[in-house]
């Protein structure tokens, strides 16, 4: 098991996330995820720590 961190949109906290697999490298693979932060089914880049819906401006 693959462990990575992302982003909540709703709440802006960090949250870990587990992969079955190894990580990919490709950015743009998605795995679902159950968020802890906010219960609500989101969907991950592994690879970047991105959700689908998070707007966080890149800097």
């Amino acid at each position: 098991m693959a462990m990575f961190v992302f982003r909540c949109p709703n709440t802006g906290l960090h949250v870990q996330g587990w992969s079955p697999d190894e990580i990919p490298v490709e950015p743009n693979t998605f795995e679902t995820i159950t968020c802890t932060a906010c219960g609500q089914l989101r969907f991950v880049s592994p690879a970047t720590g991105r959700a689908l819906g998070d707007r966080q401006e890149e800097g």
